[in-house]
């Protein structure tokens, strides 16, 4: 098979590896990350790098062409919920953080979350590539706020992010099976200490982005939206959390 993988930078380790071990041929189409912080604009970008891939459809030889579009994503704050292709089944696993995609199932993250209270992730990915909490992002934050804001403003402002850290008491580090960091690690160890987190550290997987690649794809694990349908939620009763559903468009 050919896939159309469409994925946030924060794989870019993990993602990479499981691209060169599978036997289908995987094109990446890379997308800036943070963007879960606003669903709408990474609904809206996913879209469009959809649409884009149809249109290279349209002009590809036929030996080139893809039988599916697979989204590297979790659910994201709803932000893959709407997407459609007008010619290709979707793909996305079923897991409500991308963190379930590190740790090599929703299972395995939901006995995690549960396990501990107010979890902030960390891993390679999140630490090189986005933006997470510590000593100096807060630091640099504020001086970005000074030179804009003035030091008064720039202080309350800082202030009011850092209470948004109130609800978190422990931090997880997922050490990457592809590549260990000591460097990322000392940060994230740093950081816990900053916040006075509990800090834990357990081992990556890759099987769950494994079987994204290779067309292993039972009903559990990921939804196989079909063609001219979109990616929808529903609510499951039974285990009392958000449902990957194919629904007709515009339903």
């Amino acid at each position: 098979m050919r896939l159309a993988v469409i994925a946030c930078r924060v794989f870019t380790r993990e993602l990479s590896r499981a691209v060169s071990e599978s036997e289908n041929t995987c094109y990446i189409y890379w997308m800036e990350q943070g963007l879960h912080n606003t669903p709408d604009l990474l609904r809206e970008k996913i879209q469009k790098q959809i649409e884009a891939i149809e249109e290279e459809q349209e002009h590809d030889a036929l030996h080139r062409k893809f039988d599916a579009i697979v989204l590297a994503y979790g659910l994201c704050s709803n932000g893959i919920v709407g997407v459609s292709s007008k010619i290709l089944p979707i793909v996305a696993p079923k897991c409500e953080d991308c963190m379930a995609l590190f740790l090599g199932s929703q299972l395995r993250y939901l006995d995690l979350f549960h396990s501990k209270s107010g979890i902030y992730w960390y891993n390679d990915g999140w630490v090189e590539i986005g933006s997470v909490p510590s000593q100096q992002h807060y630091e640099q934050l504020f001086e970005d706020y000074k030179t804009k804001y003035g030091e008064d403003n720039a202080q309350y402002l800082v202030d009011m992010e850092l209470s948004s850290l109130k609800k978190y008491s422990s931090c997880v580090y997922i050490k990457s099976p592809v590549y260990f960091s000591e460097k990322n690690w000392q940060f994230s160890r740093e950081a816990a200490a900053y916040f006075n987190w509990d800090l834990t550290a357990v081992d990556g997987d890759l099987s769950f982005l494994q079987a994204l690649l290779s067309a292993d794809w039972d009903e559990e694990r990921f939804l196989v939206c079909s063609k001219g349908k979109s990616i929808g939620l529903s609510f499951d009763q039974k285990n009392g959390r958000n449902e990957l559903i194919e629904v007709e468009n515009n339903a």
